[in-house]
Parts: structure tokens; C-alpha cells; sequence
């Protein structure tokens, strides 16, 4: 038992890789099986016997279930000691918990645990002759042993549902069922003293067929919206990104604002998704850049601001640089020529060198950003190519500027 315990429990964190999308309906099953008892005698004197039952299962949350069971077993086996037959009637009711740690395609694993009661009545009890063996204590223990009675139950196993349809599955589990009494089956350990502390057990398999008869808006797709209201505004019940833009349709319309059957909700060319990656907003257009779409095309970079006649890239234009990093990370198949540009104060050949190692700075701080320095060309144009007119101070301001210029 112990064993069986520990297997379930290392299995559990070994499976627990993700949350499935679970069968998102209310479902009630039979369920046939066979059962094998686990108690004294050896294995070649305990019987395969049958079990059938009926089960109710309900979502509870992402990755869980909830099931509650009614199961009519039966045990029987011969005892090892008086070669006489022995059997036992029970009646299982339980409330069981099911974990999905993940899903594939239409197959839909699960661990289980529960708890439960039985009700138990021998058919046939094998009034093993303790006498054989002459142990007043252990003839004391069988004389007081029930049976019939009322008793606990605790369950552990694993299983597997498989969508055959919209309403219906199959259903297949394994459990190791624990009681909690010695007097269910008819091989009682009390002849043996070094064992006097065994309860009795049995293994179940069955195998189920369920069915979802009742109307129900939940969640197939695990998105954090109804399926009924995913139809009222035409996303896909079934797809928990309609758009697939990275984002959950739940998550669009609740957390971000966007439209989760419109993969660019802004329409800046850059899906949600990788907005949000980013720290853009997504549905505002004048947070990000956009490449042209042919070689020759360009931006600008207004509002870089430099130590004064130096290259220094001051604090305050981090947040303008990270909108071209975010441009050349969004596009990797593009590669630009980053230009520097000044306004016609002073000398022209410092502006020059000036504009160059200002180009430089802004490629210097792209590739510690972790874009490839081979992507990225400079050059310094000084004065020669103002936006504006070099006689206003606005003027001047506009014409310190850092340009992009795609190039492939």
C-alpha cells in the first residue's frame, strides 16, 4: 500500500507539465470492470470477479474534475488454510478528485484520488479452522471478526478518458482501493501474528462509457471565456488564441483591451502578442515603429538626446531606442543603416565625425540590447541633409536626428 502510495505521488509531480483543456460538460457513465483482492491469501487463490457501477463526473477548475461513484463488487477466493470457497458482496459509494496534468488530441489522462464508504455482507465466509492451529488469541480475533458491516474506504489510481464525441467518452481507470477493516474478505489474517495489522484491498479496472446530457456553457478551451458567450461574439470555443496572436481570448478582452479575433489589433503591423512581450500597448499605433515594407525606406528617431557636442547617449532616450530595438527585434529579417545627423552649428567636419560616433553609440546600444551588430551599418551625413531650417532653435532640434534606412 505504502508503495502504491509513494508511485502515485511521484507520478503526480512528474505528469504536472501544464493544464490540460479538460471536457468542459457534466457527464454521468457506467462503468464495468473486474476486481482482484489484496489480502492474506496467495495470488492463485483469489478470484477475478466483476464489478459494475454508475458515475457522475463535473468540471471543477482548469485541470480538475470531481467524481462522485456507485459501484456494486464482488471478491471471492478460496482459503489457503480449509480449502473452503468464501465471497463477498460490496457496495462502494466515494467522492473521487481527478488531476488532467495534460491532454493529447482527444485523450485525456488523469490521476485520482478518493474517499469513500462501503457497505459489505459474506456470501460465503471461509471459517478458516484456527483450531488447526490451536491459537486461543487468533480464534478470539476470528469469533469477533464482522461479517457484514459498514466500513471506510481510500482509493488511489490512474486513468484515461478518450473523446469519442461532442457527448461522448470512454473512460478507463485502474484504482487500488484500501479499506478500512480486516473483515471484508473471507481470508482473515488474525491466524497470523506477525500480520495482525493487514486490511483488506482490491484492485479495480473499469471501463466506462460516459455521456453529457445536459446543457452546459463551459469552458472548453480553458480561455477564461464561456463557450456560450464566445459564440455571442464569434471567437472559437474550441481555440483558446482565435487569432493567434499569443494572447488568450480571455486575457484580450479582460487584462489587454484587444480584439481577440483580430491578430493586429492597432494595426502598427506588430501582432498583441508580441506587444505586450514588448511593453507596447497594443492597441495604440504611436507606441511602435513600423519598417517601410521596400529597401530605401526609412524612420526617425526625433528626441534622441546626446551629451552636448558628444556621443553619450543621455538616460531620457532610452525609451525612444527601445521602440527601434523592438522594431528590429519584431522584423529579424531586416537590416538597416543607422545615419546621424546635426544641425550646421559650428565646424562641419566635427559635425561629421560627430554625427558618425553619434550612429555608432545608438548601434553600440542595439547590440547590447541583443540585436546582431551584422544587421547594422552607420554612417555620419553632419549638416548636409536637414529636416528643417537651421534658423530657428526648433529647426535645429529637428535636425539632430538619427535615422533609419532599410537596406535589405
Amino acid at each position: 500500500m505504502k508503495k502504491v502510495l509513494v508511485f502515485l505521488v511521484a507520478l503526480t509531480f512528474a505528469f504536472t507539465i501544464g493544464n490540460a483543456q479538460i471536457f468542459q460538460s457534466p457527464r454521468i457513465a457506467l462503468g464495468l470492470g473486474a476486481v482482484h483482492s489484496v489480502n492474506e491469501s496467495p495470488m492463485g487463490d483469489r478470484d477475478l470477479n466483476f464489478s459494475a457501477g454508475l458515475f457522475y463526473r463535473h468540471p471543477l477548475a482548469k485541470s480538475f474534475t470531481g467524481e462522485i461513484n456507485l459501484a456494486y463488487l464482488q471478491n471471492s477466493g478460496k482459503s489457503s488454510y480449509y480449502s473452503q470457497d468464501w465471497s463477498t458482496n460490496l457496495f462502494q459509494f466515494d467522492a473521487r478528485a481527478l488531476y488532467h496534468p495534460f491532454i493529447i488530441k482527444n485523450w485525456l489522462p488523469y490521476i485520482t484520488l478518493g474517499v469513500g464508504g462501503l457497505n459489505f455482507s459474506a456470501d460465503k465466509y471461509s471459517e478458516i479452522a484456527n483450531r488447526v492451529y490451536n491459537d486461543p488469541v487468533a480464534q478470539e480475533k476470528f469469533e469477533k471478526a464482522e461479517k457484514s458491516g459498514l466500513t471506510g474506504v481510500f482509493l488511489a489510481g490512474l486513468g484515461t478518458e478518450y473523446r469519442l464525441s461532442g457527448d461522448l467518452s470512454l473512460d478507463f481507470q485502474v484504482t487500488y482501493n484500501a479499506s478500512f477493516t480486516d473483515d471484508i474478505m473471507g481470508e482473515h489474517d488474525a491466524q497470523y501474528t506477525d500480520e495482525s495489522n493487514i486490511v483488506d484491498g482490491y484492485w479495480n479496472f473499469r471501463l466506462g462509457l460516459a455521456w453529457a446530457p445536459f446543457p452546459y456553457s463551459g469552458d472548453t478551451d480553458s480561455d477564461g471565456l464561456s463557450d456560450d458567450y464566445e459564440k455571442q461574439i464569434g471567437t472559437d470555443p474550441n481555440k483558446n488564441d482565435t487569432d493567434g496572436d499569443g494572447l488568450m481570448d480571455g486575457e484580450e478582452l479582460d487584462k489587454w483591451g484587444t480584439d481577440p479575433k483580430l491578430y493586429d489589433t492597432d494595426g502598427d503591423g506588430i501582432k498583441d502578442g508580441s506587444e505586450v512581450l514588448q511593453g507596447t500597448n497594443p492597441t495604440d499605433p504611436s507606441d511602435n515603429i513600423k519598417f517601410g515594407a521596400n529597401v530605401g525606406d526609412f524612420f526617425v528617431l526625433e528626441g534622441i538626446e546626446f551629451e552636448t557636442a558628444k556621443s553619450n547617449i543621455l538616460p531620457s532616450s532610452e525609451k525612444i531606442l527601445m521602440k527601434a530595438y523592438r522594431a528590429l527585434k519584431e522584423y529579424p529579417e531586416i537590416n538597416v543603416e543607422i545615419q546621424g545627423h546635426t544641425d550646421n552649428t559650428g565646424d562641419r567636419d566635427l559635425n561629421m565625425k560627430l554625427s558618425l560616433d553619434r550612429a555608432e553609440s545608438v548601434k553600440n546600444w542595439m547590440v547590447r540590447m541583443g540585436i546582431a551588430p551584422e544587421r547594422m551599418t552607420t554612417k555620419g551625413l553632419g549638416p548636409d541633409k536637414p529636416a528643417a531650417s537651421n534658423d530657428t532653435p526648433e529647426g535645429r532640434q529637428k535636425n539632430r536626428r538619427i535615422e533609419f534606412l532599410r537596406t535589405k
